[in-house]
């Protein structure tokens, strides 16, 4: 049942977007990034740079005797020391280090709660990163033949991060009216439709995690505390957003599907655009995206947009999430474009099947822990 309520206000909103162009030497990172994930491995004799990776056994020590703890067994670990993430003391003692050599370290406290560990260090073996060239070939080898030179692949790339970041600029914005729209309601949510939300979003976290034994064993009668509040704005905000869609007679054109009707002919389909129609139309998966990308067009156009830098708006973030750190864990987020959705006047469908289109681009980086 959904609640009858007085649509609040929602354009002339102040919304704020963070600009950025992308610089050479961004490029040149993400570039190097590239060059070294396609790298070959060489035995080496000693750590004289960073692009060595160290297999490393490390081995606990006790606090007083400062003799290794009976009972506990060493274990191996590949360190890259290239990672960012890789603790700096840890990185800087393995630095001009050769097999064989052992160093005392100190790894960082766990917890406020936890002592630090101490552990003795022996190096196992050591492997050289030696980076691919940038070359033509190169290029054409890794875009599978899209680009066939360097300076294509180069212009690419750009075009690639530039495009990563004004798809996280439009989230902001799109979070932005999330937040102002959702605080400006306060009607009653029916709480199955809260459940419902909170166990789409349970599966969400479970599914991040990874297939692990802990994680499979999680239930949601655990995380309830922790859900009922992002539940209850993700459900408000989907009622919301379809009174939003109803109220300014937004609906689907021949304009919106045409990308539909591309794919379907191009594969050699035989069906008529009249038999596509009706069947996009149907198809929550394909309306649900296009409304919602509507509605969010609609309010931007109607509110007023500031253009901030980037530095400056991570700045306000980050200031923003000190001051409700610890209210909602950050695990339990949820992209607010709940995509997918039945938005046809007969009713609306809250089965969340929408997908995450944020682009947030391609992981470069090189694993290694942190001890």
């Amino acid at each position: 049942m959904i609640p009858q309520f007085e649509l609040s206000n929602y354009t002339n909103l102040n919304l704020v977007k963070p600009v950025h162009e992308i610089t050479d030497e961004e490029v040149q990172n993400q570039i190097d990034e590239i060059l070294l994930q396609a790298g070959t491995v060489v035995p080496s004799e000693q750590i004289t740079d960073f692009l060595h990776v160290a297999t490393v056994k490390f081995t606990l020590l006790d606090d007083e005797t400062n003799m290794p703890i009976i009972g506990v067994t060493p274990f191996e670990d590949q360190l890259f020391l290239e990672n960012e993430d890789l603790e700096d003391d840890l990185k800087n003692s393995l630095l001009n280090t050769r097999v064989g050599d052992s160093f005392n370290y100190v790894a960082p406290a766990e917890s406020e709660q936890a002592l630090p560990k101490r552990f003795t260090c022996t190096v196992t073996k050591i492997e050289k990163v030696i980076p691919q060239e940038f070359t033509d070939e190169f290029a054409a080898t890794y875009s599978k033949g899209r680009m066939e030179t360097a300076d294509a692949l180069r212009s690419d790339m750009k075009t690639f991060l530039q495009k990563s970041h004004d798809d996280k600029a439009r989230q902001a914005i799109e979070n932005q009216i999330f937040d102002i729209l959702v605080d400006a309601h306060d009607f009653a949510v029916p709480n199955t439709l809260v459940q419902t939300v909170g166990q789409v979003m349970f599966d969400d976290m479970k599914k991040r995690m990874g297939d692990k034994a802990d994680t499979k064993n999680m239930k949601i009668q655990d995380f309830s505390d922790f859900l009922i509040g992002p539940a209850t704005r993700n459900a408000r905000w989907e009622i919301i957003y379809n009174k939003i869609i109803e109220d300014a007679g937004l609906d689907i054109t021949e304009d919106d599907l045409e990308s539909y009707y591309q794919v379907y002919e191009k594969s050699g389909e035989k069906f008529t655009r009249e038999q596509l129609r009706e069947y996009f139309l149907a198809e929550q998966r394909i309306i649900g995206p296009i409304l919602m990308k509507k509605m969010y067009d609609h309010v931007i156009a109607e509110s007023l947009l500031t253009e901030i830098p980037l530095q400056e708006y991570l700045r306000q973030e980050e200031e923003r999430r000190a001051m409700i750190d610890g209210q909602i864990p950050l695990n339990l987020g949820m992209d607010h474009t709940h995509e997918g959705h039945d938005h046809s006047h007969e009713g609306h469908d809250h089965s969340h099947e929408g997908h995450d289109h944020s682009h947030e681009g391609h992981d470069h980086s090189h694993e290694g822990h942190n001890h």
